[in-house]
């Protein structure tokens, strides 16, 4: 940098005079930013850097090199402060995110106006976060709004930690926690209709009003041909049956309770998935809701893969229950929507931790925090694990795939990190 100070004092007038390109006979006044001496316009607080400057200016995390590659022409700007040549006008764009800046090609010297480098900054974030690592996961999908966030800013502009302690339960509210053991947020409000999703919830539900309509052999039928047998997953259709299996569920009251948990909490999860773009939002939430089905299901069935055990006898399967043997079997179809539920909890646990829902135990109605419910699902799913002849031992590992499934793979859908929505401001 001495040396490119030492070339400029050659070139240039020690006590010069330039003018600002953009403001008519403004003389522009030397100023620092941090060591590197810069002159600013007193009247649009343009900046012009020489050769050299901007590099030192951005810093060392800031990428030169690739910034000056990414600068496409176009057209001619303001005349130069120092050779009074005309200045090309560069773009720096990426998306839909632009940035316009004067560069002499005489001097090699930069004119930023007021906002510009802060773009540049802002920009080069941007493009170092999409530097994979495994600490930072990249996420699968280009976003496509430039730096137009709605949502973040939405989940930004209030925190529903402190606006949900002057909040009681109603009676209403604490009946049906009490019948359902069902929780309630207790404020979350989301900013857009989450009208994807309740297709997805309308779709389960028709499927289960018709399996409920259906003979109980026909049913069972149903079961063995679309859900998630763990014995035969080596296969192409097998791995159909990862999806399908998550839109069967034993009876209505279990199809009730989960799409009931995948909407409470998938609503405000499918809101932060709009800040991609409606169309494009709708479509990554569809793939990740349906990424959590197969994961889950994966991992159930090469669980029970290697550890269950072939069934001495058939086993019969009708709607609100299963005859399971005494050993698990391998061959008994897993079926419901319980991974998914999991893995949107553990999704609006991460993006939302701070957030409150309101909860039963037993009789007493309590407000909890997000970990405390965690403990309470936890609780439950070992529960219906051990002492329920339903297919609680089979859903058991299917809830845990689907629950490390949403949150290990969450950011990679995302438009941004999941962590943004706790910075306020």
């Amino acid at each position: 940098m001495n040396e490119q100070r030492q070339t400029h004092t050659n070139i240039f007038p020690a006590e010069r005079v330039l003018e600002c390109p953009k403001c008519e006979h403004k003389v522009m006044k030397s100023r620092k930013i941090g060591t590197i001496p810069v002159d600013e316009c007193p009247v649009c607080d343009g900046i012009w850097y020489d050769s050299g400057e901007l590099k030192a200016a951005l810093g060392k995390q800031f990428d030169y090199d690739r910034m000056l590659s990414r600068l496409v022409r176009k057209g001619e700007g303001h005349a130069c402060p120092v050779c009074h040549g005309k200045m090309t006008l560069l773009e720096y764009r990426k998306n839909r995110f632009q940035v316009l800046i004067e560069h002499c090609e005489e001097c090699r010297g930069f004119f930023l106006d007021k906002v510009e480098l802060e773009q540049l900054f802002t920009l080069e974030k941007y493009l170092q976060s999409r530097t994979p690592s495994f600490f930072r996961p990249l996420p699968v999908f280009e976003h496509s709004n430039g730096f137009d966030y709605p949502i973040l800013r939405h989940y930004r502009s209030f925190d529903c930690e402190r606006s949900a302690e002057g909040l009681e339960i109603s009676m209403g509210i604490y009946f049906f926690c009490l019948l359902t053991q069902s929780p309630v947020e207790v404020y979350n409000p989301r900013k857009l209709f989450p009208d994807w999703l309740l297709f997805l919830v309308g779709i389960n539900m028709l499927v289960s009003i018709v399996l409920y309509l259906l003979p109980s052999q026909t049913v069972s039928m149903v079961f063995y041909t679309y859900g998630a047998v763990p014995a035969e997953q080596l296969s192409f259709f097998g791995l159909i049956r990862l999806l399908t299996y998550s839109f069967l569920h034993p009876s209505l009251g279990n199809a009730l309770i989960n799409m009931y948990i995948i909407w409470i909490f998938g609503d405000n999860v499918y809101d932060v998935f709009m800040d991609h773009g409606r169309q494009k939002g709708s479509l990554l939430f569809i793939s990740f809701y349906l990424t959590l089905a197969a994961a889950a299901g994966f991992l159930h069935c090469i669980f029970f893969y290697f550890f269950g055990s072939l069934p001495e006898a058939g086993v019969a399967v009708i709607p609100g229950k299963v005859a399971i043997p005494e050993i698990t079997s391998a061959l008994i179809p897993l079926v419901g929507a319980g991974g998914i539920a999991s893995g949107l909890l553990a999704s609006y646990w991460k993006l939302f931790p701070k957030s409150r829902l309101f909860q039963n135990i037993f009789v007493f109605p309590v407000k909890i925090t997000m970990p405390q419910y965690l403990g309470f699902w936890v609780l439950s799913n070992i529960m219906m694990a051990f002492f329920y002849d339903i297919p609680a031992p089979l859903s058991l590992a299917c809830h845990l795939g689907g629950f490390a499934a949403g949150w290990l793979l969450l950011d990679y859908f995302l438009p941004y990190k999941s962590k943004e929505l706790q910075k306020k401001g």
